[in-house]
Parts: structure tokens; C-alpha cells; sequence
């Protein structure tokens, strides 16, 4: 995956992934017990929508919500989550809803990774491509554009819950029905370094 960066001052600035076109499926139809392994109601998930793998690489399970109330109330329960994902190839639920804190933003996320060893990610890049993929397929945008050769524009915000918001910008090109390019991408901060002696 081609990642390009752009240098602020000789610091790294804006970086840019670009993506594989997603790949979608299978679904899940264990909507209940999905939204109890996410401590949630079978009415907080999104009608008409379903919970669906997909991937650009590494395969998540996206699971619509109806509001960013059950967004912020999710937590997961590891007992069900043992029972249900951990033996899935799509094992970490990225949660979604179109309601959002940031005006300017597109989609509320959360991902939890017990299987990555990341009980939450604060900014999942390699979802988020699947993520905008995902929310074209189900015609999930507000004022979804119309789907002639051009580029779709979206932005996911995620972290929030954690105290580490991020944002990330969604680029995705189409031409007619058809996605032909993915790319992924944000301004970074700088968290840490170290050195690796082998």
C-alpha cells in the first residue's frame, strides 16, 4: 500500500494510504447477540443496514448504529465476544454511526481489536477505506452524491471516546457504480520514538 508524506517544516505533516478496493461480505445475522457482545439493545443497531465484514487487507466487522448515543454507551463484552468473533476472520467490530460530534464530520467510528491485542484504537486507518466503501454500498451518506465518475470526499472521526480524537479523510474514486480507487488519510502528531538494537 502506497503511503505518501508530506513534510511540515522537515517534520512529517500530512500522510497519505493509499488503499485496495474493499472487499465486502459475508454478513452477519446474529444482529442480538452482536449488539449484547457490545453491551447494546438489537434497537441500537440501524434497521435496513447489516452487520458486514468487509476488508482492504485486514478484515473488520462493521456493525451500524442508529444514534452516536449507542455509539458512546458500547462497550465490549469479552465472554461473548470469545463465543461469537474470536474465531471469525473478521474478529474486530468497527462501529459506525452517521451521527456525529463534529459538524464537519461524515461518520462517527470506535474499533475494538481484542484479537490485534488493542482493546480500542483511537484511528484505524486500514478500516476506514472499507469504512467509506461500506457507507456507499448501504447509502448511508447524507446527501449521498450522485455515483458518476468522480471522487467521493468523507470524513471519519474516531477516538473520541478514548480522549485521543482523530480525523481521518476518506478519499474514494468512482466511476459510474464502480469504486476504482481508495486512499486514506490525516495529519499526524507526534507520540513517541525509540530504537530497535538487533
Amino acid at each position: 500500500m502506497p503511503i505518501a508524506i508530506e513534510t511540515v517544516d522537515g517534520a512529517p505533516g500530512r500522510i497519505t494510504m493509499e488503499q485496495a478496493v474493499p472487499r465486502f461480505g459475508p454478513e452477519d445475522p446474529r444482529r442480538a447477540e452482536i449488539a449484547a457482545m457490545l453491551s447494546l439493545e438489537q434497537a441500537d443497531l440501524l434497521d435496513g443496514v447489516p452487520i458486514e465484514a468487509a476488508s482492504a487487507g485486514v478484515p473488520f466487522l462493521y456493525v451500524p448504529l442508529r444514534s452516536l448515543d449507542a455509539a458512546r454507551r458500547a462497550v465490549p463484552r469479552m465472554d461473548l465476544w470469545s463465543s461469537l468473533l474470536a474465531h471469525r476472520e473478521a474478529s474486530s467490530p468497527f462501529l459506525l454511526t452517521t451521527e456525529t460530534e463534529s459538524p464537519n464530520a461524515t461518520v462517527h467510528a470506535r474499533m475494538f481489536g481484542p484479537a490485534l491485542g488493542v482493546p480500542e484504537d483511537p484511528a484505524t486507518g486500514i478500516a476506514s477505506g472499507p469504512l467509506g466503501g461500506f457507507l456507499l454500498r448501504h447509502g448511508m451518506l447524507r446527501n449521498q452524491p450522485p455515483r458518476n465518475t468522480g471522487e467521493v470526499v468523507i470524513l471519519s472521526e474516531q477516538g473520541l471516546e478514548m480522549g485521543r480524537p482523530s480525523s481521518i479523510e476518506i478519499r474514494i474514486a468512482m466511476d459510474g457504480d464502480t469504486v476504482t480507487g481508495v486512499r486514506v488519510g490525516g495529519h499526524s502528531v507526534y507520540m513517541a520514538s525509540g530504537t530497535m538494537h538487533l
